[in-house]
């Protein structure tokens, strides 16, 4: 059985591959972030539809807040609110190759 999840104008549904058992052994390899305008109220509905979020609501360095949680297959899934315009998204930081 799939879940659907309303997310500021989308919707994403997830759902599971008949050859696939067991959950995910790296939860964090894929990421999915939907992108939505507020997170707080996203979060909020999504928890009062039973799901538990492994990271709350927090601010991130570049400006955007983020929130984690998992899908039925136990993979990480982010909702990310940007910062307003003006400001970096997150790929626009130093790249690796600028890193020390």
């Amino acid at each position: 059985m799939g879940l659907a999840v309303r997310a500021g104008g989308a919707v994403m549904s997830f759902d599971h591959h008949g050859a696939t058992r067991g959950s995910s052994l790296e939860p964090h390899r894929y990421l999915i972030n939907p992108v939505v305008d507020d997170l707080a109220m996203e979060q909020l509905r999504i928890e009062a539809q039973g799901v538990a979020f492994v990271r709350r609501a927090s601010h991130e360095p570049w400006g955007g807040i983020i929130s984690t949680l998992h899908d039925p297959d136990g993979n990480y899934v982010q909702l990310v609110e940007v910062p307003p315009e003006g400001t970096a998204w997150p790929c626009a930081g130093p790249t690796a190759s600028s890193r020390s």
